[in-house]
């Protein structure tokens, strides 16, 4: 039986093993299938898979949890940053930093949300240049933070986009906005 099985299944004894192995073991493998399986998941099975991973999370693993930023999920978004952030300190800033500069544009898009709740001045500079991305996650993630971080001049260089003659500067700036 896979993991993922084990984990959106009914038996504690099951998907307690599960979340413990896929945590633990930072098994990708498994995330992606997660992932992969999570448009034909309820809602309220998501929502349990999330409470069992975050059951076996803990300050000696939640590191562990890096290993699935390259694998981008709308649906786990939410739930790995808000462990990254509840164990955030300055060693895992500064790896979301480097993400951010030098991740895949996954780990990129994750990196931008974890900076719209972690207000880092230092990751200005990166997020207004990926605010512009083709990938919809991190060019929302990056708009986000910035707005979190009140940042005047992305929403100055947006307006004034909003000016240009040309439609698709028009368009990602009312993206941006």
């Amino acid at each position: 039986m896979s993991y993922v099985k084990k984990l959106t299944g009914k038996n504690p004894k099951d998907f307690e093993f599960a979340a413990s192995h896929i945590v633990n073991n930072c098994d990708t493998e498994a995330f992606s299938a997660l992932v992969e399986q999570s448009d034909f998941l309820f809602d309220f099975i998501k929502e349990n898979v999330k409470k069992r991973l975050a059951s076996v999370i803990t300050s000696y693993n939640y590191k562990n949890l890096l290993s699935f930023l390259k694998i981008y999920s709308s649906d786990y978004e939410d739930f790995i940053i808000s462990v990254l952030v509840k164990f955030s300190d300055e060693e895992l800033t500064d790896k979301m930093l480097d993400l951010l500069e030098n991740g895949t544009e996954a780990e990129k898009a994750y990196c931008a949300k974890y900076f719209s709740r972690v207000n880092d001045t230092l990751s200005i500079d990166l997020l207004r240049k990926y605010s512009y991305s083709d990938f919809d996650a991190l060019a929302i993630n990056c708009a986000e933070a910035l707005s979190a971080m009140k940042d005047e001049e992305s929403y100055n260089l947006a307006v004034e986009k909003l000016r240009s003659s040309d439609e698709f500067e028009k368009l990602a700036a009312v993206r941006f906005l």
